[in-house]
């Protein structure tokens, strides 16, 4: 035995020791280790700078990378060892010695792979002393853990097995070219497709899989991670074995010959078995959910008694990761008796007892998560009872969100080639230094069980005594006022008292620093992570701006909505990334805004980049603003993107907002039961109709002010009137855009809102909701007026505390009595429009004019005349906003399909733009145009009026092609063939623009320039004899500058059998319809615009819209100059505004002072 050990030690050494001597090893084994230490290097440069990095990164990456330049290392090294052999002629020299073939090729693998670790030992050491040399700059602790983690579970099982797979190949193959390129293959094969799918199995090199390190709690659970990775360790063996089995050598003996073999057998064997293992263990686990669902809805028709309150003691991380006892009260709301009591607690926890709360026995058992209570006399209506109980254990994260969608997680983790941000997914957890409990874990005793209810679940809201102890060092988070807190040895026992009913309990703990203030008589405490506090710091000596800066944004929330904070704490607790909550049917079960409490993932709290935008601030203001000022600002700018941002940016790349970390549902959604027929856009549609306006509101009133420099307080604007904001800093609808809402619209004209089904049909219900929901509440805001509606969700907020209720009775709360008000009849229509109906409106504006007039009295005045085409057959309704300098009109307008209507507004302040907010509509945008107002005084009394535009007043005859119509057609008119060059300048290329022509989207056509085989031409059958005005769709000139537009362009207009062409400067352009010239047509001629795709210069090629618009001779002055008109996005985001609608007097009108006036609306 020693002298096998010594001939495979004797090998080994050899073999490292000439690989450390080639050039081959040394240059890729040196780029294998300098590309991760330069990431490292980086990483330390930019902390040192003042970049606040996500959490793990600058330990993540570079083994990341790491580990998959190791694959490329392996190919070329490990794989040429046959041929190195053989021209080396080492088969002669080891024939003369008594050494087996296993011997020699252990001996080798060994040489091969200590090198190679001794690579990876070079990279950790060399990444680790650049954390220690950063420490000093950036205050941060040292952290070994990760770093040897990534060691372990990364890199070493990939570079045993990739190892092993080129020893074997090499051995088969015998030629280096193919195995580098068969191993490469496969490499990019997993980065690209197979890394990905099928639970991660082909990941060898854990490219995505959940290793991401948390400053909180480190990794996330590993088991999973650990068993894959020892699966590749096994794979690894097999192939070593069959390495040795295959190496064209005779063995030496009996023991050498199998000694192959068995390694081959016992690693593919092991292998296998615990690939069935894992996949056992995933099928238990989906049999075990559905055994708790069957329980559950065996017993789900059974009426439940409300829980009033909550009297518990709980112990955390004693003897038992958690272990509670106390009292929950119960209460039969019902006018039938109960026989049977229905309670649910996490099958993780083991029942101890469980009495009655004088101490007497009672009946009671057991299944899963089910707990079924039969009290000795049924429970009558109206009557109360106490429980007493103990239970202790862990938490089961399989006892709950048991009707998972695995592939569709709330938090949407980033993947990619790298694989840099997949987190991994913890729903609860109990740890030693770091606990989440949410309510849906059922970490305490609730009535009723969560699955096989026909209708919502029923929620009992309830009043809590909660006395929690704990180890110091620790910091526990709950709903509730702090109470009483007691010290014993290195225990901390302290109180929680829930005065306000609440209908969910979390619980947070970790390592925090506490950070306190009182805001509006509202106790509120910032928990941070020691080593998260340099984003905190920044704020140093700007107290007393942050503190008024937050009372503002405290104050404007509760003014915007209406609603007052219902809390008396706001706790903001920074979690770990790790944190996950998954649909369930139609449903978000999660998210991380609760009574009371706000979570902040770890990586989104550290990704404000303060620092580095103070010092853009800095130079932006050359040195004319506070500091102090510019923190303020930046924090501000901080808790609008991560608390108020639109529900539409949630889980996009860089927006970290939405719903589901949002104040706006503590305001709406936890004092409250949503019950019966089209309950979901109460409890969806309306706190995403108040995130998103809320979003629109504070956060253009905010960066408005930072324009005008600050000042005011609330401004002159205000509320008092009707009338209400718009303009281009209103809302938009959260509709999406491209293809997937034209699929969706399609998919909306099969079936209704009503018709759909919220269980089998949960991803459509869901994008319906998602899209009809904001806007159904935006239209009524408008309809009604900004305060009625206001005053109607207080209403319903006051009058329904702690109660169920539906969507009729909001409904006829909004509406108002059907049968005495004609506008009540019309707002009804509306509203059944958008839930019963099927058609989907879909508008244009048609003309915008503009006159100043004398209002007899000597005063100028102007009336603005637009009219609004429906060109589908679906009614709607759609808000006006005219904006003057120091005025603005709205007024909201029903449609019916196939209408168009004409209406004018007065303003007394010189009107420069108008805008069509068409709520929810094919329309992605809003619909805009400049106004333009003529010089000359036009006699006559300005009106304001609503009427239908007939066949005479609808203008001349004219014909539109756009780039998305039939008529137009990019035609190539060079066959490309083979050995011929492609098109030069490619194709042309859709792109979107607000500054485009468009119906229902605006976009254009973009090529770069080419040779003339490819142009874009327009094409129109002219309707009737006579000359047309040809007319070409350009963006402003410098807008095209913007875009690199070619600074000249060939169009030719085919006509009556000639073609004339135009060479068109693109300076000389102006936004939006150019005048080609007046040409004759006959009645069904093919009219033709061609724009050819050969340009000079490197500029590019434009292609929007063509217009022929016929030219009557008895009525030249049939039509006005043309004005642009666009769909556009003002600052702070798209929208319309509100108010003003028919219910709200009329048309609305903003007062001087520009968005809610000079200061705008927190008065920064």
């Amino acid at each position: 035995m020693l002298s096998i050990f010594n001939n495979v030690w004797g090998v080994a050494r050899y073999e490292r020791k000439m690989l450390l001597r080639t050039t081959k090893f040394r240059i890729l084994g040196g780029l294998g280790m300098s590309i991760p230490v330069l990431l490292g290097i980086g990483f330390a440069i930019a902390e040192a700078n003042g970049a606040e990095l996500p959490v793990g990164i600058d330990s993540y990456v570079p083994f990341l990378v790491y580990s998959f330049l190791q694959t490329v290392v392996i190919a070329f090294i490990v794989g040429d060892f046959r041929a190195a052999d053989e021209q080396a002629h080492i088969y002669e020299v080891v024939a003369g010695r008594p050494i087996s073939t296993a011997e020699l090729v252990a001996g080798k693998y060994l040489g091969i792979v200590s090198a190679l670790i001794f690579l990876s030992l070079g990279v950790l050491l060399l990444t680790l002393s650049i954390q220690a040399a950063k420490i000093s700059m950036t205050g941060n602790p040292f952290t070994i853990k990760p770093y040897i983690s990534y060691l372990v579970l990364m890199n070493l099982p990939a570079l045993i097995f990739m190892s092993s797979v080129t020893f074997f190949l090499g051995a088969v193959l015998r030629r280096q070219a193919a195995v580098a390129l068969i191993v490469i293959g496969y490499l990019l094969a997993v980065l690209l497709f197979l890394g990905r799918r099928y639970d991660g199995i082909y990941d060898f090199g854990a490219f995505f899989t959940p290793l991401y390190y948390s400053d909180l709690i480190g990794l996330a659970d590993i088991t999973q991670v650990g068993l894959q990775r020892l699966f590749y360790i096994l794979l690894g063996i097999g192939f070593f074995g069959f390495s040795i089995d295959w190496y064209p050598r005779l063995a030496h003996s009996i023991v050498a010959r199998w000694f192959g073999r068995g390694c081959a057998l016992t690693g593919f064997g092991l292998a296998v078995g615990l690939y069935f293992y894992m996949d056992a263990g995933a099928q238990d686990g989906k049999a075990y959910r559905s055994s708790l669902i069957a329980q559950q809805e065996a017993v789900a028709n059974i009426s439940v008694a409300e829980i009033t309150h909550y009297d518990l003691a709980l112990t955390l991380l004693g003897e038992e990761p958690l272990a509670a006892s106390g009292t929950i009260g119960l209460k039969n709301p019902h006018e039938s008796p109960l026989d049977t009591l229905i309670l649910s607690l996490n099958p993780g926890f083991e029942i101890q007892s469980l009495m009655r709360g004088d101490g007497g026995a009672i009946a009671w058992e057991r299944k899963g998560s089910v707990i079924r209570v039969i009290p000795d006399n049924p429970l009558e209506s109206e009557r109360e009872l106490d429980l007493t109980l103990a239970y202790a254990g862990d938490i089961n994260t399989d006892g709950f969100d048991l009707q998972r969608e695995k592939a569709r997680p709330k938090l949407r983790k980033r993947e990619g080639p790298l694989g840099i941000f997949n987190k991994g997914s913890l729903t609860a957890w109990i740890r030693d230094n770091s606990i989440f409990l949410p309510p849906r874990s059922r970490w305490y005793p609730v009535t009723g069980v969560d699955y096989g209810y026909e209708d919502a679940r029923a929620v009992s809201f309830s009043t809590a005594n909660l006395k929690i102890t704990y180890p110091q060092g620790l910091e526990v988070i709950t709903q509730g006022r702090v109470g009483k807190t007691d010290t014993l040895d290195t225990q901390i026992t302290r109180q929680w008292i829930v005065e306000n009913p609440v209908p969910v309990l979390s619980l947070n703990a970790g390592e925090y620093r506490v950070y306190h203030a009182t805001i509006h008589d509202v106790e509120c405490a910032l928990y941070a992570h020691p080593s998260h506090l340099r984003p905190i710091r920044f704020f140093e000596g700007a107290e007393e701006e942050i503190l008024s800066a937050l009372e503002q944004i405290m104050d404007a929330m509760e003014q915007e909505s209406g609603m007052k904070y219902p809390y008396s704490s706001l706790s903001l607790v920074e979690i770990p990334f790790h944190v996950q909550w998954y649909y369930e049917g139609w449903e978000e079960k999660g998210g991380l805004t609760l009574p009371g409490v706000l979570m902040i993932e770890e990586d989104v709290f550290m990704r404000q980049q303060f620092t580095r935008d103070f010092k853009r601030y800095q130079e932006r203001s050359r040195g004319n603003r506070e500091p102090k000022d510019i923190k303020k600002d930046l924090l501000v700018r901080a808790v609008f993107s991560t608390f108020f941002s639109r529900e539409e940016n949630s889980g996009r790349q860089g927006q970290p907002g939405g719903l589901f970390r949002s104040p706006v549902v503590q305001l709406w959604a936890y004092d409250k039961q949503f019950v019966g027929e089209h309950h979901s856009l109460l409890k969806k549609g309306m706190p995403m109709y108040l995130q998103n306006d809320l979003s629109t509101d504070m956060t253009s009133a905010f960066y408005s002010s930072q324009r005008r420099g600050g000042g005011g307080d609330r401004g002159r604007g205000g509320r008092d009137g009707p009338g209400g904001r718009g303009g281009p800093g209103g809302r938009s609808r959260t509709t999406g855009g491209g293809a997937a809402w034209d699929t969706l619209v399609a998919k909306m004209q099969r079936k209704s809102f009503a018709d759909l089904n919220p269980e089998t049909q949960a991803g459509l219900y869901r994008q319906v909701l998602d899209a009809k929901g904001p806007a159904l509440f935006q239209m009524m805001e408008s309809f009604l007026g900004e305060e009625t509606f206001r005053t109607v969700l207080n209403d319903i907020d006051h009058n329904h505390k702690y109660e169920n209720i539906d969507f009729s009775t909001f409904e006829r709360a909004a509406v108002g009595d059907t049968t005495k008000s004609a506008e009540s009849q019309k707002l009804q229509r509306l509203v059944n429009d958008w839930i019963f109906s099927t058609e989907i409106p879909g508008y244009t504006l048609t003309r915008v004019k503009a006159l100043k007039m004398d209002d007899g009295f000597g005063m100028v005045v102007y009336q603005l005349i637009l009219r609004i085409k429906n060109s589908e057959p679906g009614r709607g309704y759609v808000q006006i906003t005219a904006t003057g300098r120091g005025d603005e009109a709205l007024k909201g307008v029903e449609i019916e399909g196939g209408q168009e209507i004409e209406v004018s507004m007065v303003l007394w302040e010189q009107p420069f733009r108008v805008m069509v907010e068409p709520f929810f509509a094919r329309n992605r945008r809003p619909l805009m145009s400049p106004v333009r107002v003529p010089e000359d005084v036009t006699e006559g009394f300005p009106a304001a009026y609503v009427k239908d535009v007939t066949g005479e007043d609808s203008g001349p005859v004219e014909i539109i092609v756009d780039n998305d119509d039939d008529g137009f057609s990019m035609p190539v008119r060079r066959a490309t063939r083979y050995f011929r060059p492609g098109l030069k300048g490619g194709n042309w290329r859709e792109q979107g623009s607000p500054m485009a022509f468009g119906r229902f989207e605006t976009n254009f056509r973009m090529k770069s320039p080419g040779d003339g085989a490819q142009p874009a031409v327009w094409t129109a059958q002219i309707p009737k004899d006579g000359e047309y005005d040809v007319g070409f769709f350009f963006p402003d000139p410098s807008m095209a500058r913007r875009m690199r537009v070619g600074s000249s362009f060939i169009l030719t207009i085919f006509h009556g059998g000639k073609a004339d062409t135009l060479e068109m400067e693109r300076d000389q352009m102006k936004a939006g319809w150019n005048y080609l010239g007046r040409y004759k047509f006959a009645e069904g001629e093919e009219a033709v615009v061609e724009l050819s795709d050969r340009a000079d210069g490197r500029g590019r090629l434009y292609a929007d819209a063509v217009r022929w618009r016929f030219f009557d001779p008895e009525n030249p002055d049939a039509y006005e100059d043309e004005m642009p008109t666009f769909t556009g996005r003002g600052r702070g985001g798209p929208g319309g505004g509100r108010g003003g609608g028919d219910r709200g007097g009329g048309d609305g009108r903003r007062g001087p002072g520009g968005n809610r006036g000079g200061g705008g609306l927190l008065g920064f």
